[in-house]
């Protein structure tokens, strides 16, 4: 693959002194582009010195939540440019405010191009970076290469950058990565602190989860505050301003609150992220798990965890359906041993049983940053839904828990979309029915 020089910059829209765009243009970058902290974007226009057919590009990110790269003829008109790379996430929202992994590598091959873009020779590209979840770090790019070649982007474009200041490994991802799904999915998997006995307490829907749940809010700040009781009243819990008789927790991220010290020892005291966690899931933990109180989290667990689904936490599907068909089969002679288990039935020629359409011909964008993704995108699935890997105008719904600014971004992509809490998706699946979004809209 052979990669394609930059000749000069022709506009920056944002750059902090001693971190400008010229950097992009050094064959050994000794520093990134970055815009101020707080900036809502960035954006940067290189001229590349021959016209090219651009068949890969590669980015090695400095703290930028997003990054687009377009293409265009005309350097100086921005609606001249045509989306090569679509908007990609390189940090989700916690790595973002952690600052961890800030200089991530991607390589996007000819097929991961937007097809009407990557046939048609350039003169220009335009890099467009954000970062809505940290406005206390500035952000850029360090290094940005074309590849132009006859091996169709296959080939590896020859890296004039260099790895994170901090010693932090670049790794290449790409969004079909299934490798990158299956780690994230065992981390979704892991439950908070130490390995604990998860004692399962059978199901309910998801707008039932926290039906008994009567909660009191404490130490947090407005927009907290109202994020955490949204949370909790789409479980089925209820909201008191004051804590009274009938209350049975305080969710509080603080011990020196009022609250706090007069609960301690006789009330429920929970961290927001036990509501948190809960929601993200579609499961009740107990709330012994995420305890304010150290001693108290080490306390046995008093209560069962709570699905809010019949089966385990991987999404139905035509194969799981039939299995459970088979236990249920009528043979008179069907009990629970060891040996029976040994000699399960063939049932490869058993009729699928039928799933529910819910979201046919519906398109879907599911937030990368959301700590069940993975899980999201698998209900989505088989409910006959199209997942889209970036937010192009096709897109209906964006499954995410973040608003604000990124949503103001991917709304001029996709003008007819709308951004929906993950509570949609358990509730749909808790109910096995179809479930108007109005009341779940961000």
């Amino acid at each position: 693959m052979k990669s394609v020089a930059f000749s000069r910059i022709i506009s920056v829209s944002n750059e902090i002194k001693g971190h400008s765009a010229e950097n992009l243009l050094e064959t050994e970058p000794e520093r990134s582009w970055l815009c101020r902290k707080g900036s809502p974007n960035g954006s940067v226009v290189l001229a590349l010195e021959t016209p090219t057919v651009v068949n890969a590009v590669r980015v090695i990110n400095d703290h930028s939540a997003f990054v687009e790269v377009l293409a265009g003829n005309d350097g100086e008109r921005e609606e001249k440019f045509q989306t090569l790379v679509p908007s990609s996430a390189f940090m989700n929202p916690h790595e973002s405010r952690k600052g961890i992994d800030p200089g991530r590598e991607r390589l996007f091959r000819r097929e991961d191009l937007c097809p009407d873009a990557a046939d048609k020779k350039w003169k220009f590209i335009r890099i467009v970076c954000w970062q809505p979840y940290n406005d206390g770090v500035p952000f850029g790019v360090r290094f940005v290469g074309v590849g132009s070649g006859k091996d169709e982007g296959t080939g590896k474009i020859e890296s004039r950058g260099r790895r994170d200041s901090d010693g932090g490994k670049l790794r290449e991802r790409s969004n079909k990565n299934d490798d990158s799904s299956g780690k994230r999915s065992r981390k979704d998997a892991e439950t908070p602190k130490k390995r604990r006995k998860v004692r399962k307490g059978g199901a309910r829907p998801f707008s039932r989860l926290m039906e008994d749940v009567v909660f009191v809010l404490s130490g947090m700040d407005s927009p907290r505050r109202k994020e955490i009781r949204r949370r909790a009243t789409e479980m089925g819990a209820s909201y008191s301003p004051d804590w009274h008789s009938d209350c049975t927790h305080l969710i509080c991220s603080r011990r020196d609150t009022p609250e706090y010290r007069e609960l301690k020892g006789t009330g429920k005291i929970a961290r927001e992220e036990w509501i948190r966690a809960c929601h993200e899931d579609g499961k009740r933990y107990p709330w012994r798990r995420y305890a304010l109180d150290e001693d108290e989290a080490k306390m046995p667990e008093s209560e069962e965890e709570i699905s809010s689904r019949d089966d385990d936490d991987d999404a139905p599907t035509a194969e799981t359906s039939a299995k459970a068909t088979k236990r249920t089969s009528d043979d008179p002679y069907a009990t629970d041993t060891d040996e029976d288990e040994c000699k399960k039935p063939d049932t490869t020629d058993y009729p699928m049983p039928f799933l529910p359409d819910f979201f046919a011909g519906k398109t879907f964008y599911v937030d990368p940053g959301l700590s069940n993704c993975s899980r999201i995108e698998r209900y989505i699935v088989a409910y006959k839904g199209i997942l889209a890997e970036n937010v192009t105008e096709d897109v209906e719904f964006y499954v995410t828990n973040i608003g604000g600014a990124v949503l103001q971004i991917f709304r001029k992509k996709a003008p007819k979309m709308r951004a929906v809490s993950p509570a949609w998706i358990w509730e749909v699946n808790g109910k096995s029915e179809w479930t108007s979004p109005w009341k779940f809209l961000l």
